[in-house]
């Protein structure tokens, strides 16, 4: 059931650096507070297809979770990555308190849309990046999401995330902005070393691979809400 159900914002914005190089100990963002607008990304929720996911994603955007926080991972091609968790001071969405447990993750049906259409926005599952020390901790909640950006499907995000919804066609045109920034792409040897490491079970090949994709230049949400 693809009803939308509600509207959600994200405007986005990018900075010249990917940290300020003179940013000092007590400030509040290590990104630039002036960023260059991008445009704003506008998603039609599908809260009947994955009612508790979307209603997460609602209530963290209304309370400001997901503001001046940074794209984690762009994959051009494939897909961006939005809302990791962390400090808010490092530019990280930190959770309203008191969220309900999402019983999607649990129902084999909230898993049946498919990452076919340029823009489709799902619960991160496959990708997140979350440390280890919050996704293990029992008040945990996943705020991650995935945007595809086309112009060809994803299958290998289906089956391992919740579509939650998808953008309007003209936020399109922002979602190509996004990947027209650089990102850092290992070279082959370091490919295949990584490949090695995590064959032996190097725990350090999976935080290595996390970073590429990583924007050279911070992408920021600057506010999100609903419309």
């Amino acid at each position: 059931d693809t009803t939308v159900t509600h509207r959600l914002y994200l405007d986005i914005g990018l900075c010249p650096e990917a940290v300020r190089t003179n940013r000092t100990l007590g400030d509040k963002t290590p990104f630039c507070t002036d960023p260059q607008p991008l445009g704003r990304i506008q998603v039609e929720l599908f809260g009947r297809a994955a009612p508790g996911s979307v209603a997460n994603i609602v209530a963290a955007a209304a309370a400001g979770a997901y503001d001046n926080t940074a794209l984690s991972k762009v994959v051009a091609g494939r897909f961006i990555v939005a809302g990791a968790q962390g400090p808010k001071r490092s530019g990280l969405v930190q959770a309203p308190p008191d969220l309900p447990p999402n019983p999607d993750i649990l129902a084999s049906s909230a898993f049946r849309l498919t990452h076919r259409r340029p823009g489709t926005v799902s619960l991160n599952l496959s990708e997140n990046v979350d440390d280890s020390y919050l996704r293990f901790d029992k008040g945990y909640r996943n705020l991650s999401l995935l945007i595809t950006t086309g112009p060809a499907p994803v299958p290998s995000l289906d089956g391992e995330n919740i579509v939650v919804g998808q953008v309007t066609p003209e936020s399109l045109e922002v979602i190509r902005a996004i990947t027209a920034v650089p990102t850092f792409t290992p070279n082959d040897n370091a490919r295949a070393f990584n490949q090695f490491a995590s064959f032996i079970g190097d725990e350090r090949a999976d935080k290595t691979r996390s970073k590429w994709g990583r924007p050279l230049q911070a992408i920021l949400i600057t506010s999100a809400g609903l419309l």
